[in-house]
């Protein structure tokens, strides 16, 4: 049972990151003019709701209740901010997916962890490669 309980900690505050991103992301779309850098935006926006909707579910599954201590985010102005803002969600939750990973012991929330995780692994190589090229 405790192990149950610390990973329903440790998914309500993915949840919260997910949720955090949702919140920004319309915010920073409208505000970009580069379509590229908008359309993997609007990707990953669409992604983070996936994942908040799966994340909530686990936690249910497990018996918690989803929940998010959510602070006033305020959303950045240039592309390149808006951007190390996403890279450092995505390694925040990356890092609670994988502890999140470890205390798993059934096989399918295992299973739903691992794609979560690679989703998010996928987003931070994604926003990094633009990070670059907004810098370059």
């Amino acid at each position: 049972m405790k192990r149950d309980q610390e990973l329903i900690d440790i998914l309500n505050q993915a949840i919260e990151i997910e949720y955090g991103a949702l919140f920004l992301m319309p915010q920073h779309l409208a505000r970009l003019q580069d379509e590229e850098l908008a359309a993997n935006l609007r990707e990953a926006c669409s992604d983070e709701l996936e994942h908040a909707e799966v994340t909530a579910r686990l936690i249910l599954q497990l018996g918690g209740l989803p929940k998010g201590d959510f602070k006033l985010l305020k959303p950045m102005s240039s592309a390149a901010e808006m951007l190390r803002y996403h890279i450092e969600g995505e390694k925040r939750v990356i890092d609670l997916y994988q502890r999140a990973l470890a205390k798993a012991t059934m096989p399918e929330h295992q299973k739903i962890l691992r794609k979560l995780l690679a989703d998010e692994q996928n987003h931070q190589q994604v926003f990094t490669r633009l990070l670059g090229q907004v810098e370059a």
